[in-house]
């Protein structure tokens, strides 16, 4: 039985209803059930308007997640609209394991429910808010173009584009790493280092390299990317293509190299 349910019921036995009220609206936006929602905010808001915003609205569940949370975890972006036009609605609210709606929509890959919430003002999107998470990484990782362009234009988040996630990689390099051009792109027009190391001494390049996504390459490559440097391993971007196979990749190093020496 899910948390916003059972809590449901507990609520009930309790006969508390205000409690019961907020448990009500948890599972409704868990459900998914836009319309439902909707009607249990204008009766809750009707029944307890004192106790509305702090305890309904926000009313947190054992685990400290909101309504605003559970709809983000499971990404019904519709229930996300209608709670995010709620005046007094907290976007920023953590659950008992610090993690945000913004966090819960992205790390279970909601890609619609994250972009609903990132295009809210009063969202905050930068790795030090968010406590060894970093949500520009993870969309970057992820290749959310639109959610990328759309956090790199919040206050905050294009100081931290090169900052580490909470595995040591950087934006540009889970982006060139898993193949996603464009939003290579977008964070390059935006100031990313072209040779900001990750985690082990990895370089954007290297992990463009290493899984043979030669576009990228080719990009990093005319923006002044160093093909030189080595992991820790002692690996450089040119082994990573040969270790890996990828011909069209390990050509491009060569004749970068061969021009560059």
């Amino acid at each position: 039985m899910s948390t916003a349910v059972a809590d449901l019921g507990t609520a009930a036995q309790k006969v508390d209803p205000i409690d019961r009220a907020a448990a009500s609206l948890r599972a409704a936006s868990m459900g998914g059930f836009a319309t439902l929602v909707e009607l249990l905010l204008k009766k809750h808001k009707q029944s307890f308007p004192a106790e509305f915003e702090d305890r309904i609205l926000n009313g947190q569940d054992k685990d400290g997640a909101g309504p605003l949370f559970h709809a983000a975890f499971v990404g019904h972006a519709d229930v996300i609209e209608v709670l995010l036009a709620q005046q007094g609605i907290k976007v920023n609210l953590k659950n008992a394991k610090d993690w945000t709606p913004l966090r819960a929509a992205l790390g279970n890959d909601n890609a619609d429910a994250a972009e609903l919430l990132v295009e809210d003002a009063n969202v905050i999107a930068t790795k030090a808010f968010h406590v060894n998470w970093n949500p520009l990484c993870h969309a970057s990782g992820a290749g959310y173009i639109h959610v990328v362009k759309l956090l790199l234009a919040k206050d905050g988040v294009k100081d931290e584009i090169d900052l580490q996630d909470g595995d040591g990689m950087t934006a540009l390099y889970l982006a060139s790493n898993n193949g996603h051009t464009r939003v290579v792109k977008s964070l390059l027009e935006a100031g990313a280092k072209l040779n900001q190391e990750s985690k082990g001494y990895l370089m954007p390049l290297y992990g463009a390299a290493s899984a043979g996504h030669a576009r990228i390459v080719e990009i990093l490559l005319g923006k002044g990317a160093d093909a030189s440097p080595r992991t820790h391993e002692g690996d450089s971007a040119l082994d990573a293509s040969v270790t890996g196979g990828h011909a069209a990749v390990a050509e491009l190093l060569m004749d970068h190299l061969t021009k560059t020496d």
